[in-house]
């Protein structure tokens, strides 16, 4: 048995696996980040730390592989490819400047410590290398899923790389070392970005299947689902630091009959520039985020809305003119909509988010039953 391939390709399997269970870890942290505040927060901290150790770990790594007879580890630099590989991928998934300054400050290390001579193409190729992570590092999520351009970049970071350890040390010249070498590059490279880009398209199609399930596919905001959600958590927010939050809801008017008049795609347009208005209301808030409830039904929920009867007012007030001056065509002549709105806060005695949606509620039914085009905060009628 020729025992120098044997540990070659036991070496690279190897290789290629430490590096799926890196990225593997890396990939549940980004997929954390939606849901957990923690990882929202420190996310890339954590990952510019795992792949700092990662390198770490890897200069041992070559400590030990420079150590001892080289054809244990199949007569390659298994740990130089590593390094190559976490510094490419990590630099790709984490794209910022202080990335690139952790992988270009470890490449330098790497360079000065093991060098035994120096001379001017090893450190131009050097310079190439560290452009190549500065590329990567801020450029990279413009074309991280163009393999030609993933792989022109690859290939020459390796090359410099490889040349410029080359010429800071001594190296052997005999072509079976430098076939199992590049072949063990190439090998991983492949690999580890496939692997990378299976992974974030997968993270990218769940956050895009999420978002699309979040938002309402008429207007654009919010949907009940989302409403749902957020109202739980609000509530339970105001359970732990009294977080205020109040819900005004509200209702097109007598929508069934600009259906009747000017059609159901007419109908559509005044749903989705209402949905619309109140985003953009929303924005305008200092905390506030807008819902499309179902059919005519909006709400916008006000957080940290600690105020006194004339401030609910004054919102509720502002958001019915800014609704109801709205303006529609249809075949050269213009109408508009009216709105009644309901509205209620968040009180110690409620059991749970869905009271204050029902005082809301309730608040809203009785705007309509009383006339509609008709603002109802706590009884007070306007």
């Amino acid at each position: 048995m020729d025992w120098t391939n044997a540990a070659f390709l036991f070496t690279v399997i190897t290789n290629v696996a430490v590096f799926f269970g890196g990225i593997s870890f890396v990939d549940w942290i980004w997929a954390n980040k939606a849901h957990n505040s923690f990882f929202k927060q420190h996310g890339d901290q954590i990952e510019m730390a795992l792949g700092l150790l990662f390198q770490v770990y890897l200069l041992w790594y070559y400590l030990i592989n420079h150590h001892y007879n080289s054809a244990a580890l199949g007569s390659h630099w298994p740990a130089l490819n590593l390094m190559l590989a976490v510094s490419y991928i990590f630099d790709l998934l984490v794209a910022s400047k202080w990335q690139f300054a952790l992988s270009a400050g470890v490449t330098v290390i790497y360079a000065v410590a093991f060098a035994e001579h120096f001379n001017l193409l090893a450190v131009v190729l050097l310079a190439i290398v560290i452009a190549c992570q500065w590329v990567l590092s801020t450029r990279g999520w413009l074309f991280w899923k163009n393999r030609t351009k993933i792989y022109l970049v690859f290939g020459v970071y390796g090359a410099a790389a490889f040349g410029s350890y080359a010429l800071l040390t001594t190296v052997p010249t005999a072509a079976g070392f430098w076939l199992r070498q590049l072949l063990a590059f190439a090998i991983l490279a492949v690999c580890s970005y496939e692997y990378f880009r299976t992974l974030l398209m997968r993270q990218v199609q769940t956050e895009y299947e999420i978002e699309a399930g979040a938002t309402d596919g008429l207007t654009g905001i919010n949907n009940f689902g989302t409403f749902n959600a957020d109202m739980q958590r609000n509530y339970q927010q105001f359970r732990t630091d009294g977080a205020q939050f109040a819900i005004y809801e509200l209702d097109v008017d007598w929508f069934k009959r600009v259906n009747d008049l000017h059609g159901h795609i007419l109908g559509n347009e005044v749903l989705k520039q209402v949905g619309q208005a109140l985003a953009t209301f929303a924005q305008e808030q200092p905390a506030a985020t807008a819902y499309r409830l179902g059919g005519e039904e909006f709400c916008l929920v006000v957080y940290n809305a600690q105020q006194d009867a004339d401030g609910h007012w004054r919102v509720a007030t502002a958001l019915k003119q800014c609704l109801d001056g709205l303006t529609f065509t249809d075949d050269g002549t213009q109408f508009g909509v009216t709105v009644s709105l309901g509205q209620a806060e968040v009180r110690p005695d409620d059991l749970n988010y869905l009271d204050v949606y029902k005082r809301a509620d309730r608040s809203l039914y009785e705007a309509k039953r009383a006339g509609r085009n008709r603002i109802n905060i706590d009884g007070v009628m306007k």
